[in-house]
């Protein structure tokens, strides 16, 4: 235990339901830090890093921002704010985990800012929306969405168990001793489709009998753009494209799109990379 978890929350409109989360995390032995994302009202509750220094981050001061505080104007700035401060948290072995709660806005601030946190660092957003088509908010990145069921206005005896409950997950994720630890040869990476399969098994078992790990993405867009952006953060080192169908349905505006960059990363690289027209 004795981790130390984000709490990332509007404290003007969430302060109670924050405190709540601050005492369940803390109650099962790791510490928090709470960083004001809010704007206009007043904190109800004691940040450790306030909005002011959250706006200012962001490249525009809080006092200027109160001038014309629409949210189509402050999002962005104290998205940007918030990534810059947890992402140096995390540089600083500060940080072990991020745990958020919202309704619509607060969820689109708080999974913009997940989106750009390391794969493996736990994300646990706590939202109203988590019943719904929640693809804009996780796109390619292990975000786990909590179903709040009810409003997040104000604690109840249901609220109260729930926010009990991600709690306990955000500590128990950051508390966990495995991490991603790459080997002495690269992590293949493989795209993949429901036909593709037989082969994309034998081109397994062929390169573990050659001790290389392999991790297997679905070729569904956004599988492929994962593929892509662990090859970026460096936990990718080579690549067998087994099936493009991504590529195809990009230029057809099909639903399983890779977008504009797919198969572009491996040789800006300049990794390994097979490829093979499978499912197209």
């Amino acid at each position: 235990m004795n981790k130390r978890i984000i709490l990332l929350a509007t404290l003007d409109t969430k302060g109670e339901e924050a405190d709540f989360l601050k005492n369940q995390i803390e109650g099962l032995g790791d510490k928090t830090i709470i960083i004001d994302s809010g704007v206009v009202g007043k904190p109800t509750i004691k940040a450790d890093i306030n909005h002011e220094e959250v706006a200012l981050k962001g490249g525009i001061p809080l006092s200027d921002l109160l001038k014309n505080p629409t949210r189509e104007r402050a999002a962005p700035v104290m998205a940007k704010g918030a990534i810059k401060i947890i992402k140096e948290l995390i540089s600083d072995n500060k940080a072990h985990g991020i745990i958020s709660m919202g309704g619509t806005q607060g969820t689109s601030l708080a999974t913009e800012v997940m989106r750009t946190l390391p794969y493996g660092f736990p994300k646990v957003m706590v939202s109203t929306m988590a019943s719904s088509d929640v693809s804009v908010f996780i796109d390619i990145k292990d975000i786990v969405m909590f179903p709040s069921v009810s409003d997040i206005l104000g604690l109840n005896p249901v609220l109260k168990k729930i926010l009990a409950n991600a709690a306990a997950a955000v500590s128990g994720m950051a508390n966990t001793t495995i991490g991603i630890d790459i080997g002495e040869k690269p992590l293949i990476g493989i795209c993949n489709v429901g036909i593709t399969t037989p082969g994309a098994v034998k081109a397994i078992e062929l390169l573990k009998k050659h001790s290389y790990d392999t991790i297997v993405f679905h070729g569904v867009g956004t599988g492929g753009r994962a593929m892509e952006q662990m090859m970026r953060d460096g936990i990718i080192g080579a690549v067998f494209d087994y099936a493009t169908v991504e590529i195809s349905n990009h230029i057809y505006k099909g639903l399983n799109d890779g977008g504009p960059e797919r198969l572009t990363t491996a040789g800006k690289l300049g990794i390994p990379q097979v490829i093979s027209p499978g499912g197209i």
